[in-house]
């Protein structure tokens, strides 16, 4: 769920941003809550939504539900788990709102120039193996 590609498409449109506060951290909690579904389906198995929810919060306030990738997230997840939706809405549109939102489409761009330039470098890494194989191997002559 830290990944920007994940949060860019639910918060990606304009129109999105004209929500309140507290409709924009519903969605960002929502999409906690399923990740964290996704990432205990052993622990939840019979529970019913609001069970989840209730355990995610639990979890989340003990600290023992995030990991390194979502350390961003906490204090957004922190502040709705203790009842202040508003704030938590703020800090979302402060981070992914338009502003925040160019900054993650820069990074995204970065990486996906990153990752070109990792594979082209790959590719010639094989393209120089096969051509030292193929000047490695006996040739008869007929």
């Amino acid at each position: 769920m830290s990944k920007p590609a994940r949060v860019i498409p639910l918060f990606g449109h304009e129109a999105y941003w004209r929500r309140s506060n507290e409709q924009i951290a519903d969605a960002f909690w929502s999409l906690a809550v399923q990740a964290f579904a996704r990432r205990f389906p052993e622990l939840l198995a019979g529970l019913n939504p609001a069970e989840v929810d209730g355990l995610f919060r639990l979890r989340l306030l003990s600290g023992e539900v995030l990991t390194v990738a979502q350390a961003r997230e906490e204090k957004v997840l922190r502040a709705y788990a203790l009842g202040d939706p508003s704030r938590a809405g703020a800090m979302i549109r402060e981070v992914w709102g338009p502003r925040g939102r160019a900054v993650i489409e820069a990074a995204l761009a970065d990486e996906a120039t990153t990752r070109r330039r990792w594979q082209a470098k790959l590719s010639k890494k094989a393209v120089a193996a096969r051509a030292e194989d193929d000047g490695n191997t006996l040739r008869v002559a007929d």
